[in-house]
C-alpha cells in the first residue's frame, strides 16, 4: 500500500510551484490590463505549468461554447494537480508497511 507522509521538502516544492504559477498569472493579467488587444501569448508560461493534463482535453470540450467561463478555473485545477504530483514525488509518497 502506498501512504501519502508529510514531507516539508515536498511542501516547499509544491509551494513554490503554486507560487510561480501566480506571479506567471499576474504578469499575464497585467500584460492584458495594459494592452487590450494582447493576443494572450502572455498567457503561455502560465499555460506551460498545467501540463501535460492541458493537452489531454478533447477538442471538443475545449470549442465547447461554455468552456470561455470553466476554462481559468480548469487550469487552476491542472496547476494544482501538477503541485500534487510535485509534492508526492519530492517525497510525499512512501511504501507501506504490512
Amino acid at each position: 500500500m502506498i501512504r501519502l507522509r508529510k514531507s516539508p521538502a515536498g511542501l516547499a516544492l509544491a509551494g513554490a510551484f503554486v507560487a510561480v504559477a501566480l506571479v506567471l498569472f499576474a504578469l499575464h493579467v497585467l500584460s492584458y490590463r495594459t494592452n487590450p488587444a494582447d493576443s494572450g501569448a502572455s498567457a503561455l508560461w502560465f499555460f506551460l505549468l498545467t501540463l501535460p493534463w492541458a493537452n489531454l482535453l478533447p477538442e471538443a470540450l475545449i470549442n465547447a461554447p461554455w468552456w470561455d467561463r470553466v476554462a481559468l478555473a480548469a487550469a487552476w485545477l491542472l496547476v494544482a494537480l501538477n503541485s500534487f504530483l510535485v509534492y508526492c514525488i519530492a517525497g510525499g509518497i512512501r511504501p507501506g508497511r504490512r
